[in-house]
């Protein structure tokens, strides 16, 4: 017969030993939760996966990618020239902060005393900018608030006002002035400082620098006549660089295994227990959860991953920029599949204000050239709430490529205009940009954005290749539509066109 005190105590023994199973087993499953999760166990967000990753990346700077799309010179005396490419080394060297380049002397302009802002009418602008001066033209808005942090200028009083810059200018009409367009509310500005000493400070070099190396150009009002009140820049370069190569997209040039590696970089530690999707098309899809977040690697060379996770940080813009470009650096940073290191330049920026301010960040390749692309993008990433929700890539690789001067001869921007008016129109008028109309170049000239001369990546044949090739773009707008025609710097003759 058993003593009453050892059955109670085998029982307590039996009662603590059933405890720690329990014990064991849950502390199991919370482990196996956080190790599928790839979180630390203070933090439950699946948000931040993919920036656990240590290993060494090379930052990029936003003050790299915000570039002008393009320069304005006006000689003062009738004559005007423009630059489309390289534009970064007048506007911003970040590598050298005493370098003669726009913001510095901005820097230096907005540093003095008793800087004020004041608005001003187009007309006077327009009158001011008749002089000798230049004009730094973005292709998207910038809070100049947040430009001014950015850069390190002194903010002046009034500045929050311009929420949309998209350009800033020099005068030599007003040399005590620097000027400001607001493209979101049509307003104009002007910094007023004092004027002593500006002729020999770092806008006289600057522009100098400038002028120097410009194309010529001229209003497209000044060269088709009174047809137009639109006073568009037309490039009329006596000679220009033309340049005619192909392309292989990374999956060609890095093989499924560029993909695979690419997406590690978006899963982390869990990446051998995530789910793997191929497709009879070559696609392949690496997905976490039951989509929380999807990593797909196209058989056409375009790299996407997306989340349906947003976060709740109202982020500014620079913040959110940021934000972008250390994504990008993690994520495959700027090299391509052959190790080649790419300049990207921000091309387009998209704000919805939902219950945070939602970004849309896209950027394009700008190295020697500003690359074109007639689908798609280099790279997009979307930021919401301070969270990376998309990101899609889509590099390549130059196979061979023959660069040379050419003499414009008749292959003038006037004469591809005129060529191909009726080409122009119908795209136009088929994508709603404007209403049927007897007057048909006057219905074209006064859309008309941009002329340039730009590199154009074609869009990809069935190998997954592609050519670029030195083109006349002609880019028209009409509300928030746009359309991008391309046309042979040799022939004038049309080789397609883009609208988005």
């Amino acid at each position: 017969m058993n003593e009453p005190g050892k059955k109670n105590k085998k029982r307590i023994i039996e009662t603590a030993k059933s405890g720690l199973l329990v014990v064991l087993l849950l502390s199991t499953i919370l482990l196996l939760y956080i190790f599928w999760e790839n979180i630390s166990p203070g933090d439950v967000s699946i948000s931040d996966i993919g920036f656990q990753d240590e290993t060494e990346y090379e930052p990029i700077d936003a003050r790299e990618v915000l570039i002008p799309d393009r320069i304005e010179i006006s000689y003062g005396d009738g004559n005007y020239g423009i630059i489309t490419d390289g534009t970064a080394r007048f506007w911003h060297d970040t590598g050298n902060a005493a370098s003669a380049d726009f913001v510095y002397a901005l820097r230096e302009f907005a540093s003095a005393e008793n800087v004020f802002l004041e608005e001003i009418t187009k007309e006077q602008y327009d009158q001011v900018m008749a002089f000798e001066s230049m004009k730094f033209v973005f292709d998207y808005y910038i809070p100049f608030a947040e430009f001014c942090d950015a850069y390190d200028v002194s903010r002046v009083q009034g500045i929050d006002k311009i929420d949309s810059m998209a350009e800033i200018s020099y005068s030599f009409g007003s040399m005590e002035s620097v000027f400001l367009y607001d493209a979101a509310t049509g307003k104009f500005y002007r910094m007023v400082g004092s004027g002593e000493d500006l002729e020999q400070g770092g806008f006289a070099g600057l522009y100098g620098d400038i002028a120097f190396v410009a194309d010529i150009a001229y209003p497209l009002n000044l060269v088709v006549g009174d047809v137009t009140t639109n006073d568009t820049p037309v490039p009329l370069p006596a000679v220009f660089e033309y340049s005619e190569g192909s392309y292989r997209n990374e999956k060609q040039t890095g093989g499924p295994e560029f993909g695979e590696e690419l997406a590690k970089t978006f899963f982390g530690d869990s990446f051998d227990f995530i789910r793997t999707i191929a497709d009879s098309s070559g696609n392949m899809t690496y997905m976490y959860g039951y989509g929380q977040r999807i990593f797909i690697a196209s058989n056409e060379g375009v790299y996407t991953y997306k989340t349906d996770e947003s976060g709740t940080e109202d982020m500014g813009y620079f913040e959110a920029l940021n934000n972008a470009l250390a994504f990008v650096a993690i994520h495959g940073g700027l090299l391509n599949s052959e190790g080649e290191t790419f300049k990207i330049c921000l091309s387009d920026v998209d704000i919805k204000q939902n219950k945070t301010k939602d970004y849309e960040f896209k950027f394009d390749i700008c190295n020697e050239r500003h690359i074109i692309y007639k689908d798609g993008n280099p790279l997009l990433v979307q930021v919401k709430g301070g969270v990376v929700t998309y990101f899609e890539r889509d590099f390549f690789a130059v196979d061979d490529q023959d660069d040379q001067q050419i003499e414009t001869g008749e292959s003038t921007a006037a004469n591809v205009l005129a060529k191909n008016l009726d080409y122009m129109y119908d795209v136009l008028l088929k994508g709603g940009f404007l209403a049927e109309q007897p007057e048909k170049f006057a219905a074209v000239s006064e859309i008309l954005k941009d002329i340039r001369f730009g590199a154009v990546r074609f869009s990809k044949n069935e190998d997954g290749g592609g050519k670029i090739e030195t083109c006349w773009c002609f880019t028209f707008t009409a509300g928030q539509k746009e359309a991008e025609m391309y046309f042979d710097a040799n022939d004038a003759e049309p080789k397609g066109y883009t609208i988005r």
